[in-house]
């Protein structure tokens, strides 16, 4: 089955995923990864989509190279995204290195960290181990998802309390004034 993930491209069209039924140029491949790092999300999704199909280990060093330097956020998550679908320790490590960089967006350091879920390595563990104590709900979640997926035994104890924990975040929600707009409404 073809992909449909079309990507624009100055001055043309570019369906990637009839392309990705063959071997790629390198010019395509420049492509991809240039429109991986676009401005617009949409087609940074769809480079990310066509290299997930593709999984040419000659694009790992540009989507290691946009993971770590992206122009956007999107540029980033989608790099992370896309390295779930490659062979090698390379990406693995530049997915861990995200995720413990404080100073990365929560968004890409969540993506890094469930794609670790699906591709890691023993020294993985520990980083996601480290990072369930992170300030960001998101990131400590995606941790403990990927730690689940990977039958971590060292983060059962972190995992056991997530339920409790969870209970405690939904009945504080519960119990917190509605805003005046919405108890007007439902008057």
């Amino acid at each position: 089955m073809k992909s449909r993930c079309f990507v624009n491209h100055p001055g043309f069209l570019i369906l990637w995923g009839d392309i990705f039924q063959f071997a790629i140029t390198p010019e395509q491949r420049k492509a991809v990864l240039a429109d991986l790092n676009h401005r617009s999300m949409l087609t940074a999704d769809g480079a990310a989509r066509a290299i997930s199909l593709d999984r040419d280990p000659a694009l790992l060093p540009g989507l290691v190279w946009t993971l770590r330097h992206g122009r956007r956020t999107h540029n980033r998550v989608e790099a992370a995204y896309a390295l779930g679908f490659m062979t090698g320790t390379e990406g693995t490590a530049a997915l861990e290195s995200a995720l413990s960089n404080k100073s990365e967006n929560t968004k890409v350091r969540a993506f890094a960290a469930e794609t670790l879920a699906h591709r890691h390595r023993r020294g993985s563990h520990a980083v996601l181990l480290r990072n369930l104590q992170d300030p960001s709900r998101e990131v400590r979640f995606w941790c403990a998802f990927a730690l689940g997926q990977m039958r971590e035994k060292k983060a059962s104890p972190a995992l056991s309390r997530l339920p409790a924990i969870l209970r405690r975040c939904d009945e504080s929600h519960r119990q917190r004034p509605k805003p005046a707009s919405e108890s007007a409404s439902s008057q």
